[in-house]
This record gives structure tokens, sequence and C-alpha cells, in this order.
């Protein structure tokens, strides 16, 4: 078993304990509270730097600028939802976002609780970033 199958089962362990999903979890960790028109500009951007944003789809792309040139602050908790699915997503391709998932599950994995993890950032960062460059031999788990 691969340690990243390991720790995909421990994602899985806790969304059946705490009834989270993984997903979630990084919502709250990554993304802000209020979305309004610079934030979504910078997300905009941050997925034209990481690439991210060919590999959105049409809508997601569409809607994102329409919600750029026209929404002030976001009011509405359905285009609020749709918006931070879509920011997560764009978020899940970059170094930080990738680091802090396979972060997470490595501490969760470990044995260590989920509210001591999120007092962490750093310590989750530093375990994200030391599985991913980390060569596939040495993340078999054994």
């Amino acid at each position: 078993m691969t340690y990243l199958t390991s720790t995909v089962a421990a994602g899985e362990d806790l969304e059946k304990r705490t009834g989270l999903d993984i997903a979630d979890v990084l919502a709250h960790v990554l993304l802000p509270e209020v979305i309004d028109r610079p934030t979504i500009k910078y997300y905009i951007y941050r997925a034209l730097r990481s690439r991210t944003w060919y590999k959105l789809g049409e809508h997601q792309r569409a809607l994102l600028k329409v919600a750029s040139r026209v929404v002030n602050i976001v009011r509405s908790p359905t285009l609020a939802r749709v918006l931070r699915k879509i920011i997560l997503e764009v978020e899940l391709r970059t170094l930080k976002g990738r680091a802090i998932y396979f972060g997470l599950l490595t501490a969760l994995n470990t044995g260590e609780l989920l509210s001591e993890v999120l007092k962490r950032p750093t310590y989750v960062m530093m375990l994200g970033i030391n599985y991913l460059n980390n060569p596939p031999l040495y993340r078999v788990y054994g």
C-alpha cells in the first residue's frame, strides 16, 4: 500500500468519524470568509498564473468573469457556495493548496486530532511539502 492511498484512506476515515469532507476543512483553512470583487479578481489572476484557468469548465470561467465585473460583495448563499467551489478548485492546483491537502491527510493519518492540527498551519504545510518533495519510492507505507 502506498503512502498516498493510506492518506486518502485517512481522509475517507475522517469523513466517517467527523461527518466532514476534507474539502470542507480545506475550504475553511484556505478560502476567505467574505468573497468580494478584489478576491474574485485575485483568484482569476491566480488561476491564469497557475494555468488552472484553462482546466476550468466554460461555465466556471464565465461565472468568475461575470462575478468579477458585476458583484461587489457576494451576498447570495448559493452564489457564494458555487464561487467557493470554483475558488477551491483553483487553490488546490497551486503548491500551497496541494501541500496543505497532503499535509492534513498525513497529519490525520498519524492519529493527530483535527482541532490540534488546524492550530499549527506551518506544521501542516511542512508535512505536505515534505510529502510532495519525496520521490514515490519513499512514499511507500510499510
